[in-house]
């Protein structure tokens, strides 16, 4: 019989013991997995120290799996041989119970925990139920997408909302930089000044709107009463579907952000109080992003990120002119009498 190395534990707080298995073969409902790569992570402790209630020894720890489907077992849907599969702390769910119900897995009743519940992947070949298979894609390596399937998944949630959060003040502060802008260019031309802001805004409502669909991602996951009608490869399909909605929401965006932009670099070119290359380095940026705006949709092959290039350059040379220099004021107070003469006629 063929056999392979695994590192188990023989019981709690006992030695790591490197030792020979037979390979074993999958039953109904699981597959076999070739292990590439496996994380380290400190709720290994658990299966280590025999704190987790009801761990049988001896116990093969790990639960950051990244393989390759080598065997699969009967009544194992859609999986294949071959198929690249990640493996985290949620080995199995029952699909029946309260939580499964409502689509939310990890605090399913009867579970089953890699590496503690059941065998994990310190050794080379892991029993694993299809339903706590990921399918990994081909651009990521084992070694980075092991870690993945445990840290990776207890931080995403954080930075996921961490970057909603952020999004809300970057909005709250383009509210607040349309009027200054408008203010700093309303004696140039009052009428363009006003046309920007209208497109300004307008790009930060749209964007907004497409950042209601990048949250509703997790709502979907999470689940809730709402949701109970649906299946848990329905709710994936939905999250999928929110996330894609909000790249092309915040993809369209760029047109009304471009058109605000080049209005604002026409101001700054004829105002006489910035200078003119701040001006022209505005127009190149704004019409990158509408460049990239309209090939995203009528040509998405050639919606190049060197497009976003001139936009970059442009708000780090506004920064550090208005850092350094800042308006020459003299200048602008004197447009603004001439402005509020001519208004006031």
């Amino acid at each position: 019989m063929a056999t392979m190395r695994a590192v188990q534990v023989p019981r709690p707080n006992g030695p790591f013991e490197i030792v020979e298995r037979p390979i074993p073969e999958p039953g109904t409902g699981s597959v076999r997995i070739k292990v590439q790569a496996c994380g380290i992570c400190h709720s290994d402790s658990l299966t280590k120290e025999g704190h987790f209630p009801g761990v049988t020894y001896p116990r093969v720890p790990g639960h950051e799996i990244a393989g390759v489907i080598d065997a699969v077992g009967s009544e194992v849907p859609q999986w294949k041989v071959g198929q690249r599969v990640g493996v985290g702390w949620l080995g199995s769910y029952c699909g029946h119970c309260e939580s499964c119900r409502r689509g939310i897995f990890i605090t399913c009743a009867n579970q089953r925990v890699t590496g503690i519940t059941m065998d994990g992947g310190y050794q080379e070949y892991v029993l694993v139920p299809f339903e706590g298979l990921a399918l990994i894609p081909e651009e990521i390596k084992p070694i980075d997408a092991a870690p993945l399937m445990c840290a990776g998944i207890t931080t995403f949630n954080s930075l996921f909302r961490l970057g909603f959060a952020i999004y809300l003040i970057e909005a709250l502060c383009d509210v607040a930089l349309n009027l200054i802008f408008y203010v700093l260019l309303r004696p140039v031309h009052k009428n363009l000044a006003l046309l920007a802001v209208f497109f300004g805004l307008m790009s930060t409502a749209l964007y907004a709107v497409a950042e209601l669909f990048y949250f509703a991602a997790s709502i979907i996951l999470r689940g809730g009463d709402a949701l109970k009608a649906f299946s848990p490869d329905q709710l994936n399909a939905l999250a999928l579907l929110s996330l894609k909605v909000f790249g092309t929401g915040a993809g369209l965006f760029m047109v009304f952000y471009g058109v605000a932009s080049v209005l604002r670099g026409y101001l700054i070119f004829r105002s006489g109080y910035l200078p003119r290359f701040l001006g022209v380095l505005l127009v190149l940026a704004g019409l990158g992003f509408i460049t990239k705006n309209f090939a995203l949709v009528l040509a998405p092959a050639y919606a190049w990120d060197a497009l976003l290039l001139p936009m970059f350059l442009a708000a780090v040379s506004l920064m550090v002119w208005f850092l350094a220099k800042g308006v020459d004021i003299p200048k602008w107070r004197a447009r603004s009498a001439t402005f509020e003469g001519l208004t006031s006629e």
